[in-house]
Parts: C-alpha cells; structure tokens; sequence
C-alpha cells in the first residue's frame, strides 16, 4: 500500500478499534455465534449429564428457553446498544445525545 492509502485506512481503523460500540457489537456478535453453535448439542449435554432428572422432552425445552431468552436479551438489549451508539455519535461529534422521549 502506498503512503496515500496509508494515511486514510490508518486513521479510520484507528477510530474503529477505539470505538466501544464496536467492541460491544464484535461481543455481543461473538456471544450469539457461541450460542447458536452450542445448541445443537445443548439438549444432549442437558440429559446426559443429568443422571436421568432432565428427560429428553426437558432438555429440548431448556434448549428452546435459552433460543428465546438469547431474543428476548436482544429485544430489551437493542435499545440500550441503540442509546450507546448515540451517546458515542455525540462525542465524536461534540453534539450531546437526544433525550428519550419515550420514558
């Protein structure tokens, strides 16, 4: 890469890898990817290493729980990543962050 390039990705990489709301999302993103790969060993895991007290009706549902409770962690999550975002917007851009108005 010529020195030109060099110093426009340089800077902009470094405002990324500072950005916290890019880090919370590289975590979160990096959660859900665990989550989602372990449930299709998680009913398994659940009976057999329960000695017999989790059915195999069981364990399904407390793999579905753990699908939904990931959903509902996102529904409620969401907004506050989404009140983050703004607040970091605002430091970047010397602009405080907008008032909720919906409380």
């Amino acid at each position: 890469l010529g020195s030109a390039a060099l110093s426009t990705i340089l800077p902009s990489l470094r405002l990324v890898l500072v950005s916290r709301v890019f880090w919370l999302v590289a975590a979160a993103h990096g959660g859900a990817t665990m989550v989602k790969s372990s449930e299709r060993i998680l009913g398994t895991y659940y009976r057999d290493t329960s000695n017999g007290a989790v059915t195999e009706g069981k364990a399904g549902a407390m793999t579905v729980f753990l699908s939904m409770g990931m959903l509902i962690g996102l529904l409620f999550g969401g907004r506050a990543f989404a009140l983050a975002a703004d607040g970091e917007r605002g430091r970047e851009s010397g602009i405080a962050p907008a008032a909720n108005v919906n409380s």
